[in-house]
């Protein structure tokens, strides 16, 4: 159908779809996200990251740049990555994990080849590992690593998906992409490999954002979703 049939212009000066546009839209029966935020369904999943938190008593350290997310936001960054087919028989790196997005992963008995979490901080590590051991999960691991050193060998080029939550300035983001991408496998057919980036500002300074789209074009990357407001602190 040309352009011309299906939207037509209003007095106003408006470009609205006419009615054979609406009707041809309805025919393609496009669907809504298959995910919903904050889905009930998930509570068990939030209820089971407060215990954890309490019990092993986790505090964010600023000298890190930790804020940590609610475990509904956790469980959202989850709901995402399972809802886009980024699961299963996947390798999954996540580079910084006080969110606890990797036991998220484990308690849903998610089917992932291997989940890899790099943090700065020791205390997550060992709270991470400790979790999987009591649980009996599988295939998971973990080491030791500020961003700002080079990245070691083992972790190049192995990933299907990297999870990255870097401060949130425009040198962090460019940091913590530079990395996702080295992490990235090559892309040898066409079902992609992606990056989950959060990033956020204030409402007062939305031009920030602009500088962020920059950088992401910088290395190259499509913008497949643009979430807001989907995870809180």
């Amino acid at each position: 159908k040309s352009i011309a049939n299906i939207l037509e212009t209003h007095s106003d000066g408006k470009i609205v779809l006419s009615k054979e546009g609406v009707e041809q839209l309805e025919k393609t029966q496009l669907q809504p996200y298959t995910w919903r935020l904050l889905d009930s369904k998930y509570s068990e999943l939030e209820q089971n990251l407060v215990d954890i938190r309490k019990e092993y008593k986790l505090q964010p350290h600023r000298e890190y740049d930790q804020f940590f997310a609610t475990p509904a936001s956790s469980v959202n960054k989850y709901h995402i990555l399972k809802s886009k087919g980024l699961i299963e028989g996947k390798n999954i790196m996540l580079l910084g994990d006080d969110d606890l997005v990797s036991v998220v992963l484990a308690l849903d008995e998610a089917k992932y080849s291997q989940i890899t979490v790099l943090d700065i901080d020791n205390k997550i590590l060992s709270t991470i590992e400790n979790i999987f051991e009591q649980k009996g999960f599988k295939a998971l691991k973990t080491g030791i690593y500020d961003a700002r050193n080079p990245l070691k060998n083992e972790y190049f080029g192995r990933y299907d998906v990297v999870l990255i939550d870097p401060p949130y300035t425009s040198s962090g983001v460019k940091l913590f992409l530079n990395r996702a991408i080295q992490m990235l496998k090559k892309d040898e057919t066409f079902e992609g490999k992606y990056v989950l980036l959060n990033y956020g500002n204030s409402f007062k300074s939305p031009e920030k954002t602009l500088k962020i789209q920059e950088i992401i074009g910088f290395f190259g990357l499509v913008i497949e979703d643009k979430i807001n407001n989907y995870v809180q602190y």
